[in-house]
């Protein structure tokens, strides 16, 4: 088993015979212990295989020590080994479907079709086991019993209306089939079942594209790269773990509870391994993975650093170093790195997306628009990429093509709020103060409470030429908004709201928010804007009470 993924399906010339043989030693009268090779062990974990084989010596008619065992075996990839010993817990339980069932489990990754039959014969004990259907129907689909698997995805789905994975399975069958329209049905109901199913994602996405529904096709397909490569199938019976030993149990043991989103415990499982042996690349990779998302971002880049320092041709690793940095501010380090792996491979557009976003940031503008446009080149279909280029535009001036580059991200991701921000901040600068406002509104009906859209659409509506009593009321609901949203600790919202509070003829609340705003700004010695409210005050103070504009 990988420290990422599931191993790749592998066949082993000679090893159904080697189980056979196995079995066949297991039912003399002197029991054979199948042993693995430990000369390469840590020492924990030789200590308890020896512990696990030393139980079932003294013990030899325990199906539940054979089986035990075959746990050990088969959670470190001893699948041979694994195999005999399940066979063996059979023979003594030949009535319980446990042991069938892990039998089949284990030879599924390296010998078909003695797994099929396995399955098959723990399901005759235990039939109404979804997972087990749905396991048995994986493996019938390797062996090109497409039928056959269509039967056992459809039972396992009518046993368990929750079950993603079997109408996934279902789906994908109909989906090589050419069957499309019920394909799509079928994926449909998978993500029903299980919205961040991502494997579901990627075939609905296929079957989208073969329908020629792209926009749909894009949606699926860019949902699928947001999620965990694998996911977890519930499987209680199948997911027998031994008692954690050595450092690929605590690593194995944590992907399963990173799985399941227990990250905290995944953690702990991590650094157990690496305490056992810290030399581990991939359970630095995965522990500083599993930090970055908690936003343990430090501890995330040291664990990440030091995967990187143990195989430096790691760019999956590399690349999670170098967003780390970024988030972290440390954007000389992010871009070393991410330099590196568009070195290794050019044609990566995350890698040149964030690249150029961290060069925009460090105001590297040109270089930054040339990332950001070889990430459009190679992914054309990317709202954000879309959004950033504008927003690298428009820092050069450039409103007119920034504008185009937004309304692009619109046409792929309607929906994309950051894109109808941004969009209306130019449109507003392009004295197309309609078009602008109408872009804040609809930024505020898909994220309602974002205050910054909230402000510039009250600040917009407050010092329109001609406000009529509608426009200065939602003025003042909309700054108050945003005062509330940032805790009235913004200046720039306090100061908003002094103007649509003037606008509004309420004088002494609008002098009481400038004030507010005054404080604060000069607080965090930001001397222009408090030159601008100061003035601002003044007119609000003056006999006239008049003002026209706030600080943007």
């Amino acid at each position: 088993m990988s420290g990422r993924e599931s191993a790749p399906w592998v066949q082993a010339a000679g090893l159904l015979l080697a189980v056979v043989a196995g079995a066949a030693r297991c039912g003399g009268q002197k029991e054979s212990i199948p042993r693995p090779d430990l000369a390469r062990v840590d020492a924990e974990l030789r200590q308890a295989v020896e512990a696990d084989q030393d139980t079932v010596r003294k013990a030899p008619g325990s199906a539940e020590g054979w089986g035990r065992l075959g746990d050990r075996y088969r959670y470190h990839d001893w699948l041979p080994e694994a195999a005999q010993c399940y066979a063996r817990a059979e023979q003594l339980e030949p009535g319980e479907f446990l042991w069938p069932y892990l039998r089949g489990l284990t030879l599924a990754r390296i010998d078909p079709t003695a797994s099929a039959k396995a399955l098959s014969r723990a399901l005759e004990i235990g039939p109404d086991y979804a997972p087990a259907h749905v396991n048995y129907a994986q493996v019938l689909a390797h062996l090109g019993r497409l039928e056959e698997a269509r039967e056992q995805f459809e039972r396992a789905s009518g046993l368990d209306p929750t079950s993603s994975h079997a109408e996934l399975g279902l789906g994908q069958l109909l989906l090589a089939s050419g069957q499309y329209p019920a394909a799509r049905d079928h994926l449909e109901l998978a993500l029903q079942r299980n919205s961040e199913h991502r494997e579901a994602h990627l075939a609905l996405s296929q079957a989208y594209m073969a329908l020629g529904e792209q926009e749909q096709a894009r949606r699926h397909a860019e949902r699928a790269r947001q999620l965990p490569k694998e996911t977890f199938m519930d499987d209680p019976r199948g997911s027998r773990v031994p008692p954690p030993a050595g450092a690929r149990a605590h690593m194995e043991i944590g992907r399963e509870l990173q799985k399941r989103g227990m990250l905290e415990q995944a953690a702990e499982q991590y650094r157990e391994a690496l305490r056992s042996d810290p030399n581990l690349e991939k359970v630095h990779y995965n522990l500083g993975t599993l930090l970055a998302k908690q936003g343990k971002l430090e501890e995330a880049a040291v664990s990440l650093g030091e995967a990187v320092r143990l195989d430096p041709d790691d760019q999956e690793a590399r690349y999670s170093l170098g967003l780390v940095f970024s988030s972290l501010g440390k954007l000389d380090d992010a871009s070393r790195h991410l330099r590196t792996v568009l070195e290794r491979k050019p044609d990566n557009a995350d890698a040149h997306y964030n690249l150029g976003t961290v060069l925009a940031r460090q105001g590297q503008l040109d270089q930054a628009f040339g990332h950001l446009a070889e990430a459009a080149r190679i992914r054309p279909e990317h709202a954000d990429t879309q959004v950033n280029l504008a927003a690298v535009l428009a820092q050069q001036g450039k409103t007119d093509p920034a504008v185009a580059h937004l309304r692009e991200a619109l046409r792929i991701e309607p929906d994309h709020a950051k894109a109808h921000k941004i969009l209306g901040d130019l449109l507003i600068e392009q004295g197309k103060s309609q078009q602008g406002m109408n872009e804040y509104r609809e930024t505020l009906r898909l994220q309602p409470g974002w205050p910054e859209p909230a402000r510039r659409l009250a600040l917009a509506l407050a010092t329109r030429p001609k406000p009529t009593p509608q426009d200065l009321a939602e003025a003042v609901k909309l700054a108050e908004l945003a005062c509330e949203e940032t805790g009235r600790k913004n200046p720039l919202a306090l100061d908003t709201l002094a103007a649509a509070y003037a606008a509004a003829r309420q004088l002494d609340r609008a002098a009481t928010a400038a004030q507010q705003a005054l404080e604060i700004a000069a607080s965090t010695n930001q001397p222009e804007l408090v030159r601008q409210i100061r003035a601002r005050l003044s007119q609000i103070q003056s006999p006239s009470g008049e003002t026209r504009g706030a600080s943007r």
